[in-house]
């Protein structure tokens, strides 16, 4: 019995990877230099948060076009109807002639290359793009964002989180990409928006929660898909061993990129995934079968129209699988 077979992880060599300032700044490296993670290829000053006040909005100061004023943290900056604005950080309030915008102070902003690599080409003042080596994850869906930033893994994936535990872990989520858990309703994707992780990763979701961080433009990545789905342990092991290296998440494409080093690459070279193969004993295979849909287990035997597969439940028992309700699982 012939079956389609899925792959979450393949490699590839010379992948070009850009790194950029947010806003002009000043590059210090030029092509053909070598780079680790670590090192620094360029800074600027830049505020990380901002806040738009609305067209209503009424400053404690009256401020010029093009001009600004400054604000220590939790002071009145303004008020919108009877209620105050209270400013959420140090900041500047800001006025273009049109619009009110409470800026961060700006600090400055260095930009590490995050690959092992060498550089390609160098757009002066603001980027550079870097020949490397990568591991890209596949999601099942994802939204339309593009982020990166440093990857963050949280403990015990299998227990439901609330939304208290993201805060409670993260002291500093702001352009994090986080794995918040096996499965993951609308509730935490939201806390995950709101306290300004750069995107989200998870094994399986619900529509609601998906269509929420897509409504909103949050990077949220789905391995598996809607529903209870199990997570291929591999996938689960190999997020776990890149936790804080600096990832890219690429939402319209579908994939977690992982820059990894030619040491890693060469030994784990991806020699391809065939889209279909024979089924046999010992293989593993993700299920889409009622009352066990998104279970992993290992094939036991193989019959004419189906397979018989042992899941890792307390009394190990097999369960006949109908074809074509499973696929093959590669690592």
């Amino acid at each position: 019995m012939y079956v389609p077979v899925l792959k979450k992880i393949h490699t590839s060599i010379n992948t070009l990877v850009e790194r950029a300032l947010p806003v002009s700044g000043a590059i210090y490296v030029k092509p053909g230099v070598e780079l680790r993670p670590f090192d620094k290829v360029g800074d600027c000053l830049f505020s990380h948060q901002m806040m738009p006040l609305p067209d209503k909005f009424k400053p404690k100061k009256k401020i010029v076009p093009g001009g600004r004023e400054n604000f220590r943290r939790d002071s009145v900056v303004g008020h919108l109807a009877r209620e105050r604005i209270i400013a959420p950080f140090d900041g500047d309030l800001v006025f273009d002639g049109e619009v009110y915008v409470f800026k961060e102070i700006e600090k400055k902003h260095s930009l590490l290359s995050g690959v092992w690599g060498t550089v390609s080409e160098v757009i002066p003042s603001m980027s550079v793009l870097i020949k490397t080596q990568v591991a890209d994850i596949a999601f099942a869906l994802a939204t339309p964002v593009v982020a990166s930033g440093e990857m963050v893994i949280f403990p015990n994936p299998t227990e439901i989180l609330e939304e208290y535990y993201i805060e409670s872990f993260l002291k500093n989520p702001l352009g994090k990409v986080v794995y918040i858990g096996n499965y993951v309703k609308e509730d935490v994707v939201e806390k995950a928006h709101k306290l300004g992780i750069g995107a989200a990763i998870c094994g399986s979701t619900t529509k609601k929660a998906f269509d929420y961080a897509l409504k909103n433009k949050f990077g949220l990545g789905v391995i598996s898909g809607y529903g209870k789905m199990q997570v291929p342990s591999s996938v689960y092991n190999y997020l776990s061993k890149i936790s804080y290296r600096q990832v890219f998440f690429e939402g319209e494409r579908s994939i977690l990129r992982v820059p990894i080093p030619l040491e890693e690459f060469m030994q784990n070279n991806d020699k391809g995934c065939v889209l279909i193969k024979e089924v046999l004993p010992a293989d593993k295979v993700q299920v889409f079968q009622k009352n066990y849909f998104g279970n992993i287990g290992t094939v036991d035997r193989v019959g004419e129209n189906s397979i018989f597969v042992r899941f890792k439940t307390e009394d190990k028992s097999v369960i006949e699988i109908l074809s074509p309700n499973f696929f093959i699982l590669q690592d």
